[in-house]
């Protein structure tokens, strides 16, 4: 509000002018000011505010943070002050890019803490416009990507070792889809990947012991241990062999259930080698019943001979 004296010809007061601004959108604005102005700080990622000379004007928390520089510090500074020498020049070329209008949206960079530290970024430039529409500034994102690099090299390690394993390997998803499969599985089973996956697990199952894999599925998916259970397992030419099933539920960063690893331990030679043991304790016993029979029937033809030696033995004492 704005209040204003009125005077007459002579000076006398006779009247107040009032005047009434609406600043319902300027409150909005500032409301929506202050709104970007949370966002901004709150960020997840670091964000850099330069001018269009690349000096820094303003940095979010998370960028003090990965940095290592104080707000107060680093404003005023060149955005290259967090930039390795080595990558200045492309430092110079995203700026011009962006000042020129062009795209620049997750270019792979670098960025350095001021210990030293090197971290690997995916850099996005945004240009700033006021209120005429004149850029004013650059708002810089760098989002670190080193977390997502070395999960990458796990979940490479990870799936070398899945693929490298001598027993077959095969994973499931909850329902008994076969997704993923490794070289074993392919050589032990006569199925290529391509052709396996999408399949149920039962197609590598003997239609016999359909209901066995229906259960311990059930009994993994309900968090139960499967290990080591004797079953079957058939190849695509018909040829059973007997394994020791292992089930594993997977689950993702949540804890919830996604999937089953199923593994699946050949065990032909195991179940031969048992097989000619029991042949062997066979024949053993056999023999044994044999010998003892034979010293049974030694032993009554001794006695017997025994017997007459004695009769012959008492009747020449009698003569």
């Amino acid at each position: 509000l704005s209040l204003s004296l009125l005077k007459d010809d002579s000076g006398v007061p006779n009247a107040i002018a009032t005047f009434a601004k609406d600043i319902t959108s300027l409150r909005q604005s500032e409301a929506e000011a202050r709104r970007l102005s949370r966002v901004f700080m709150d960020a997840a990622d670091p964000i850099v505010i330069e001018d269009l000379s690349g000096n820094v004007i303003n940095l979010n928390r998370e960028a003090e943070r990965a940095y290592g520089w104080p707000r107060d510090e680093l404003i005023g500074e060149p955005i290259k002050s967090i930039v390795p020498t080595q990558r200045h020049g492309q430092a110079d070329e995203l700026l011009q890019r962006c000042l020129d209008g062009d795209e620049v949206r997750n270019v792979a960079g670098l960025r350095c803490s001021r210990s030293g530290e090197v971290l690997e970024v995916l850099i996005t430039l945004s240009l700033l416009f006021d209120e005429n529409g004149q850029p004013m500034g650059i708002a810089s994102i760098a989002k670190d990507i080193g977390p997502l690099r070395a999960a990458e090299e796990e979940n490479r390690q990870l799936t070398r070792v899945f693929r490298d394993a001598a027993d077959p390997i095969l994973l499931e998803d909850l329902a008994g889809i076969v997704f993923d499969l490794n070289t074993a599985a392919e050589r032990l089973y006569g199925w290529t990947r391509d052709e396996l996956v999408g399949r149920p697990i039962k197609t590598i199952v003997p239609e016999a012991r359909h209901s066995q894999a229906d259960e311990i599925l059930a009994r993994c998916t309900a968090g139960e241990e499967v290990r080591n259970v004797e079953g079957l397992r058939v190849t695509r030419d018909g040829t059973e062999l007997p394994v020791l099933i292992t089930l594993s539920l997977l689950k993702d960063e949540s804890g919830r259930p996604t999937s089953v690893a199923s593994f699946a331990k050949e065990i032909t030679a195991q179940k031969q080698a048992e097989a000619e043991l029991r042949q062997l304790a066979d024949q053993l016993e056999a023999r044994v019943e044999e010998r003892t029979a034979q010293i049974e029937q030694a032993n009554q033809r001794l006695t017997h001979e025994l017997a007459v030696a004695r009769e012959l033995s008492n009747a020449a004492d009698r003569e």
